[in-house]
């Protein structure tokens, strides 16, 4: 399946708007990859969620997509993107693109930002400096994984 031939119907929400069942998909997407496939445990109910915005993904029903997205807590004029995910199987055919653009246009129609933050596991960054970021900073150790702070910024037009 080629990013081409996947219908994906998105789902932008708040945490409030969330159903039970999306938000146990949603909980468990995000085990599946970052606790248990990246063999990280960490507090991934970190307490962003309830002032995020949610994208969800789904393919044929199945939830495939995930990020959140929020106001940078000190930066009003800068919007962050965290947990992104492409479920596994799904990987390497274009989602994640579609997902980061998707991401970026929900984020930037819920909030006037100058730029977006994120930090990207380090072996990602190729992926994101396709669509636009650069690396504002050392690389980090975050749960064991080196990251990369990096951004986009808009031009103002």
């Amino acid at each position: 399946m080629s990013s081409g031939s996947a219908k994906i119907t998105w789902l932008d929400c708040s945490f409030s708007e969330f159903t039970l069942q999306q938000l146990y998909a949603v909980i468990q997407l995000r085990q599946s990859v970052f606790v248990v496939e990246q063999n990280c445990p960490y507090l991934d109910a970190d307490g962003v969620d309830p002032d995020s915005g949610h994208l969800l993904g789904y393919i044929n029903g199945e939830l495939v997509l995930y990020t959140r997205y929020f106001l940078h807590p000190t930066h009003p004029n800068e919007g962050v993107i965290g947990r992104v995910i492409v479920k596994a199987n799904y990987r390497q055919k274009g989602l994640g693109l579609l997902l980061m653009q998707q991401t970026e246009h929900c984020l930037r129609a819920s909030f006037p930002v100058d730029c977006i933050s994120l930090g990207a596991q380090a072996h990602l960054q190729y992926f994101y400096q396709q669509l636009g970021y650069v690396v504002n900073g050392e690389q980090y150790d975050e749960d064991g994984i080196p990251h990369l702070p990096m951004i986009k910024i808009y031009s103002a037009s």
